[in-house]
C-alpha cells in the first residue's frame, strides 16, 4: 500500500506544478505591457516638455521584461533628458544623472526628479570618502607614532 500511496502523491505533485505553470503562462501572455515615454531629447525637442504639453506621441509598449519606467536628467553642461523602460539591468550613473523610476504607464513625462534622501547622502559621501579616508590614515599614523616615541622615551628612563 505504500507504494500505490508515494505514486499517487507524485502523480498529485506533477499535476500540481503544471498546473501551476499553466497558470503562469496564461498570466504572462494576458498581461498587458507597461507603457513609458521614450524618447531623448537632443533627438527631438518635444521630448523635454512632454508634461506641459500633454504630448503622447513618445507613449509606447515596453517589451515583456519591463519593470518600470525611468526617467533620467544630465546633472552638468546641456541638458539632457532620457525617458525610457526600465528592465532589471537598467541603471543610473549618480555621478552624472538624476534618476527616477516609477511603475504606470506614462508616468516618466516629468521633468523633475525626487531625490531620494539616502541616496543623495551616500552620494555626498561617496565624494569625499577617499579625503576621509586619507585624513583618518594619516591621524591613525600619527597617533601610533606619538604612542611609540612614548613608550621609547618610558624605556630611556
Amino acid at each position: 500500500m505504500p507504494v500505490f500511496q508515494d505514486f499517487t502523491n507524485k502523480t498529485k505533485e506533477k499535476e500540481t506544478n503544471k498546473l501551476q505553470l499553466f497558470y503562469q503562462l496564461a498570466n504572462d501572455s494576458l498581461m498587458i505591457a507597461l507603457k513609458c515615454h521614450q524618447c531623448h531629447n537632443l533627438e527631438t525637442s518635444d521630448c523635454y516638455k512632454i508634461d506641459e504639453r500633454k504630448i503622447t506621441s513618445f507613449l509606447k509598449e515596453c517589451p515583456p521584461n519591463t519593470l518600470a519606467c525611468a526617467v533620467k536628467l544630465k546633472k552638468a553642461g546641456i541638458p539632457e533628458i532620457f525617458r525610457e523602460c526600465a528592465d532589471n539591468s537598467w541603471v543610473c550613473d549618480a555621478r552624472k544623472f538624476k534618476c527616477d523610476k516609477c511603475k504606470e504607464d506614462g508616468c516618466n513625462s516629468a521633468n523633475d526628479v525626487k531625490t531620494n534622501v539616502l541616496m543623495s547622502s551616500i552620494n555626498y559621501l561617496s565624494k569625499y570618502w577617499t579625503v576621509g579616508v586619507l585624513v583618518f590614515m594619516i591621524v591613525a599614523l600619527l597617533v601610533l607614532w606619538c604612542v611609540l616615541k612614548l613608550r621609547s622615551d618610558a624605556n630611556f628612563d
